[in-house]
């Protein structure tokens, strides 16, 4: 295989990150006294390396922080009273794993807002995925979610005994096979006027 196959593979791969250290490689006459396996190890850390970063930029990107924000830049000096040794230990994402919450206490424009979401950052580097919510917003959210999931198993019922009582009559006979027939668009335009619901709710 020649030299430009090989980077048309990778590319085709999507393994950009492990062609150009690939070249590295090749221009830098250091790896040369590197075993096969020290030199295929290096390849594919990098590219791991990049994967993961680039996931984590995606889910910081993706969280909506209404900032850039990270703990590395807070703030400690004493007048704000910030425990750092705390702050630092909840970075780690621990508290997410026990299935904890954390609140963030104090006056308008003491940096709540920074702090939940240099904590989010720190989640999302931790390999979370995070979404960031103001809480009139997020609870808006979760009651359309569950007037949604109303909505969903009330369809499923109505179609479920449509459908079996429509069969039923069909077989003894009480309902003509065209009209049984014609009577399967009913239960569509029922899910559709209960789906309209939700539209008329927002």
């Amino acid at each position: 295989m020649t030299l430009q196959a090989l980077n048309d593979q990778l590319l085709e791969l999507r393994l950009s990150t492990f062609r150009n250290a690939l070249r590295e490689q090749q221009a830098n006459p250091k790896y040369n006294d590197l075993t096969f396996e020290d030199r295929l190890s290096l390849l594919v850390d990098a590219e791991c390396t990049q994967r993961r970063e680039n996931r984590i930029k995606r889910n910081i990107r993706s969280a909506n922080f209404p900032m850039q924000a990270s703990l590395e830049d807070l703030d400690f000096s004493p007048a704000r009273g910030l425990d750092r040794r705390l702050i630092l230990e909840l970075g780690q994402s621990g508290w997410i794993a026990s299935r904890n919450n954390i609140l963030v206490l104090g006056p308008t424009g003491s940096g709540k807002s920074y702090l939940a979401s240099a904590f989010g950052v720190a989640a999302a580097r931790n390999g979370y995925t995070v979404r960031y919510h103001r809480i009139s917003r997020l609870l808006h959210t979760l009651a359309i979610a569950r007037r949604t999931m109303g909505v969903v198993k009330m369809n499923l019922v109505f179609t479920a005994v449509y459908n079996v009582m429509g069969l039923a009559l069909a077989a003894f006979g009480f309902l003509p096979p065209i009209l049984a027939a014609a009577a399967q668009s009913l239960p569509d335009l029922g899910i559709l006027a209960n789906s309209a619901r939700l539209l008329r709710q927002r």
